[in-house]
């Protein structure tokens, strides 16, 4: 997401191939039409943030249920690996990235959005630092009110996301 336009390509080849998936799977996921179903379902509360929060609801779906999606790794492993790697990498991260990468690792933010208490301090953190139009509380409460509905459509979702990665990963290689 910090890496615009062609910059991508300042990067070692294996960094482009995971920027280029990463914008593949945004993409895909923008145009899909279980991804604008949910967004269409929280479009009366959230209005214009309603595709934002979608993607805070799926992250929290993905964390909370992470077994399930991922393949022989823990979240918690997943976490520490990411962690560590960033660290490694500190270097070749976007600036605006390295401002709060560590407070992002040492607060464990991968994890945390396994929980609705991590979602929520997640939120919190955003209404902060980019838009007071995020409001916690409610986001919190409708994902409580609607999460049966919420959870149903990434379930539908992740299985095809997953997919569509692994093919475009197979066609790169």
């Amino acid at each position: 997401d910090f890496v615009k336009g062609r910059q991508h390509e300042e990067y070692p080849h294996i960094i482009q191939a995971g920027i280029l998936l990463h914008r593949e799977i945004d993409s895909f996921t923008d145009n899909h039409p279980i991804f604008s179903e949910a967004t269409e379902l929280l479009r009366p509360t959230f209005a214009r943030y309603s595709a934002i929060m979608v993607d805070m609801y799926f992250d929290y779906c993905l964390a909370s249920d992470f077994e399930r999606y991922s393949v022989n790794k823990s979240l918690d492993s997943f976490s520490r690996n990411f962690n560590s790697t960033c660290i490694i990498n500190y270097k070749l991260l976007p600036e605006n990235i390295k401002s709060f990468i560590f407070h992002f690792i040492s607060t464990n933010r991968l994890a945390k959005y396994a929980s609705m208490q991590g979602l929520e301090d997640s939120l919190r953190i955003m209404s902060v630092k980019k838009s007071s139009a995020i409001q916690p509380e409610l986001s919190i409460e409708f994902l409580k009110n609607n999460e049966t509905q919420i959870r149903a459509l990434f379930n539908d979702f992740m299985p095809q996301v997953i997919k569509f990665s692994d093919e475009y990963i197979e066609q790169i290689l």
